[in-house]
């Protein structure tokens, strides 16, 4: 078992706890939100947002982002390899947004995404495979809410992986060795996410890179591409009326 095997592991069970403690937090804001509308009266205009089923969040509002980047693309050129295109599964994301005026908000994140070829994350059933991943070591965007679509843009800087896995490999044995390249490369981010419901979101993320460090060429280009399912949870659960924002 690899070490991105068990770190996706671990991630996989703390992920779940979390996501199933959002449907209780959401319970308990609502709950809390009900009983202080009974002891406040508001003007219409500062309620506009809740009847419209928008979840509004204060400015200064920071929010736990946790998501899934599922189906993942790649496009890539291993040190002395030829251009790479597959497509697989499974990645995870962590990260925190900061609302920081009306409608705008910066997000900065750590993800690990990769191409493998079970929906699920256990060790693939072959033998011998390839693999191509990268580690967001850092993400940051600025972005921008639009009724239910949000916009996102900015940078980031990754490792990227290429690995032959082989299992029963041996010096004298049938099969190719195994072999990993990693590398260092920044570039930039977009994102799209739509929400239908509630903190749920689902979107896409677009990584161009177009260079890399201690490789010849340095100049090259990379991308990924992802359909990511996402869920930001507000982590100070009293909001301001009249300063909302949805995000």
């Amino acid at each position: 078992m690899t070490s991105h095997m068990r770190k996706w592991k671990i991630f996989i069970a703390i992920s779940l706890c979390l996501f199933l403690s959002v449907k209780s937090i959401s319970a308990n804001r609502v709950a809390s939100e009900h009983k202080n509308s009974d002891n406040t009266s508001l003007h219409s205009k500062d309620t506009i947002d809740d009847n419209l089923d928008e979840k509004g969040y204060a400015k200064g509002q920071v929010l736990l982002h946790l998501s899934f980047p599922y189906i993942n693309s790649f496009h890539v050129t291993p040190p002395n390899k030829h251009s790479i295109t597959n497509t697989g599964l499974i990645g995870y994301s962590i990260g925190l947004d900061y609302c920081y005026q009306a409608n705008q908000y910066v997000s900065i994140s750590f993800s690990e995404i990769s191409d493998l070829s079970s929906p699920i994350y256990f060790t693939p059933v072959l033998d011998e495979y390839e693999i191509i991943g990268s580690d967001y070591l850092i993400s940051l965007t600025n972005n921008h809410h639009i009724r239910k679509l949000s916009l996102g843009y900015g940078f980031f800087f990754a490792q990227e992986y290429w690995e032959i896995v082989n299992h029963n490999y041996t010096i004298d044995g049938s099969g190719r060795e195994p072999i990993k390249e990693v590398y260092n490369v920044i570039g930039l981010v977009f994102t799209s996410y739509f929400r239908p419901i509630d903190v749920f979101r689902v979107g896409i993320i677009y990584r161009p890179s177009f260079y890399r460090f201690n490789i010849d060429p340095a100049i090259k280009y990379e991308h990924s591409i992802s359909i990511d399912f996402a869920w930001k949870i507000p982590l100070r659960k009293k909001l301001t009326a009249a300063n909302k924002m949805k995000i």
